[in-house]
């Protein structure tokens, strides 16, 4: 073998690829903002309540939906 050729895979170091998992906080962060909001849409349908009501769940399932996946790198 001359030394200037390129060795085999098999001796090339080894990395794995970054995955992309799903964050199950922000699935129950999306799943809890849903349902209040769900909640509070029928509040401001049935009683005299304001519609900011809605505010906070609009908020929390925006988040957990922004950051359902995470990427996890090698270790």
């Amino acid at each position: 073998m001359k030394m200037n050729q390129i060795q085999p895979s098999d001796e090339l170091p080894r990395y794995s690829e970054p995955k992309k998992v799903i964050d199950l906080s922000s699935v129950l962060l999306l799943a809890i903002g849903v349902i209040s909001g769900l909640f509070a849409f029928h509040l401001t349908q049935t009683t005299d309540l304001n519609a900011l009501v809605i505010v906070p769940s609009v908020v929390a399932a925006t988040t957990g939906a922004l950051n359902l996946t995470t990427i996890k790198g090698a270790r």
